[in-house]
């Protein structure tokens, strides 16, 4: 964790993270989501990155309190991968190779609803193969879902399988129920139009854009993939049956969010929740083919899933040694890979001359560089891609266009 968040530093990564962090810098100073500035996702995640930011006003406490919630997912993943196959060296691996998959790196202490659903599934998978926990896997869903509406399908896929389901769905219903008139009470119909109706509003991207997307979703995944479903076929070595059966449900509904592309403002930042899920079952089934006798069946899940890992650090080696250009992180002839926007040395050259503005005038540029440099953004509206893709946000389009003259 110390080498990535040497590797990282404060870096500009993705344009969300921006946009969730200066809106819960707003919220720690008093402003309120849904009714003072554009909100697009569930509460939760504004109030968790204002508590983090509580802390530490700054760009640098919230990537260590992030870091946090990374650590969490590879704790669970460790304990996943060896309730399956009850060997401490495969726990270990999968738990550090948790952090370091290839979107796990790329977006690493990110504020994005991914990087908090990712542990809250992994353990609702856990609290779901075990009847007097059942209860437990609805809630923790429920909670990843209060951190963004889609997070319901993979956790509706463990609801169905817990070892309890009426338990689970019971947890499930109950706390969404619970959270839903919270959220109703405390921001009024704003909640409704915000985290909805502006959302139904932003419209789809093209299809071609979208098939561009799911290729570079199926070249990251791949390298997990082929042995997680050698794992599938294997399952009847998993010491814990009903916990293979959960994950195996929870990869499969985790992998129907890449639908969730077609939406503008989708991103395949959805792919940090994919990955722990298929992770787990890869791990185990790279555990379960070596445990074998040699057989040619043996060989050939050893020859694939040899050739899988072989791509994977291929990724994440060309993330790692450039992150601005990781050309073999993308995937095969794409214009542009997924990557880093600015390194460090290059957020801190642009803050240095965004200060130069005047501190009374708006910075028009990404939400990370103006919580870098302490600037307000126009009409103090984080979320510059909601305001202009829904009508529901026209108030907040029309504070921000007022707001002149501005720091370019």
């Amino acid at each position: 964790m110390i080498a990535l968040d040497a590797w990282q530093r404060r870096a500009y990564v993705d344009y969300s993270d921006g946009v969730y962090a200066l809106s819960a810098h707003l919220l720690l100073h008093g402003h309120t989501p849904y009714k003072d500035f554009a909100a697009a996702q569930m509460p939760l995640l504004y109030y968790a990155g204002a508590g983090m930011l509580a802390l530490g006003d700054s760009i640098d406490a919230l990537r260590r309190s992030m870091a946090l919630v990374d650590l969490v997912l590879a704790a669970l993943t460790l304990v996943a991968v060896y309730r399956l196959t009850g060997r401490r060296l495969a726990a270990a691996l999968g738990g550090v190779a948790s952090l370091i998959v290839p979107w796990a790196l790329l977006e690493h202490a990110q504020l994005l609803p991914e990087t908090f659903a990712a542990p809250l599934l992994v353990a609702s998978m856990l609290a779901a193969s075990r009847r007097r926990t059942s209860w437990l896997a609805g809630l923790a869903g429920a909670v990843a879902a209060f951190f963004k509406v889609a997070f319901l399908v993979p956790s509706a896929a463990i609801v169905a399988t817990a070892a309890s389901p009426l338990a689970a769905a019971g947890g499930l219903l109950g706390t969404l129920a619970g959270g839903a008139v919270a959220s109703l009470l405390v921001f009024g119909s704003g909640f409704w139009h915000e985290a909805f109706q502006a959302q139904a509003q932003s419209g789809l991207h093209s299809v071609h854009y979208t098939a561009g997307l799911w290729v570079q979703a199926a070249w990251n995944l791949l390298p997990l993939g082929v042995p997680a479903v050698i794992a599938a076929r294997k399952r009847a070595a998993a010491r814990d049956e009903t916990l293979c059966r959960v994950v195996i449900a929870g990869s499969l509904g985790s992998l129907l969010l890449l639908l969730s592309l077609l939406k503008q403002g989708s991103y395949l930042d959805v792919l940090v929740v994919i990955e722990p899920p298929l992770l787990i079952l890869a791990v185990c089934g790279w555990t379960w083919i070596l445990s074998e006798r040699t057989t040619d069946a043996r060989r050939r899940n050893v020859i694939v899933s040899a050739i899988a890992l072989a791509l994977g650090v291929i990724q994440v080696g060309s993330l790692l040694s450039s992150p601005t250009d990781p050309a073999l992180f993308g995937r095969p002839f794409a214009a542009s890979p997924p990557s880093w926007v600015l390194t460090t040395g290059q957020v801190d050259r642009d803050v240095v001359l965004i200060k130069r503005c005047p501190a009374t005038i708006a910075y028009s540029g990404p939400p990370y560089l103006a919580l870098a440099a302490d600037r307000r953004v126009p009409g103090n509206q984080p979320d510059q891609f909601i305001i202009g893709h829904a009508a529901a946000d026209r108030r907040f389009l029309i504070a921000a266009a007022r707001d002149q003259p501005r720091c370019p």
